[in-house]
């Protein structure tokens, strides 16, 4: 778990520390805010393939991240709810998929995290990010990022390059 000043500087923080080498794939639906999409792209000199899976009208679907998650998928991040039009992502059938492939899951919580109960763990997502300000109603310049303990030939390989 780390303290954190935003939620970006999380999802920078795990980007900046993949390995890209062997799987250079990473899929994110274009529901993502913004940073999100800007943290994968600030990458791309390092050799990752960024793939936005497009929405089919308000939403999107499971069947378009199966259809974009495989074995070259190194990460794929996803929004549990749009900031935009409040849609809802299907976190576990994408977990279930990337798991699946050997891929690891980020997920952005920010726009949901204190609307209902949740529990982080049982969603078996690699990365959590979130932040204070919203419906925690929290001061602004507070995020946590988590991540799941390690144990098998998938690390990361790399030390971030920011931290908080």
């Amino acid at each position: 778990m780390a303290i954190l000043p935003y939620a970006s500087a999380g999802i920078c923080s795990i980007a900046s520390a993949c390995d890209f080498s062997e799987r250079p794939k990473v899929v994110l639906g274009e529901f993502e805010f913004p940073t999100m999409g800007h943290a994968w792209l600030a990458q791309q000199g390092r050799g990752p393939q960024v793939e936005f899976v497009r929405a089919g009208g308000e939403a999107i679907p499971f069947s378009s991240y199966e259809r974009s998650i495989d074995r070259h998928t190194r990460i794929t991040a996803v929004t549990h709810v749009c900031f935009n039009n409040g849609h809802w992502s299907p976190v576990r059938e994408i977990v279930n998929k990337a798991h699946g492939e050997g891929a690891w899951v980020l997920m952005d919580d920010y726009q949901d995290c204190g609307t209902r109960p949740a529990n982080v763990r049982s969603l078996e997502v690699d990365f959590y990010v979130t932040g204070s300000l919203k419906y925690l109603l929290g001061p602004p310049g507070l995020a946590v990022s988590r991540s799941k303990r390690r144990r098998d030939s998938r690390s990361a390989g790399r030390d971030p390059l920011q931290g908080g």
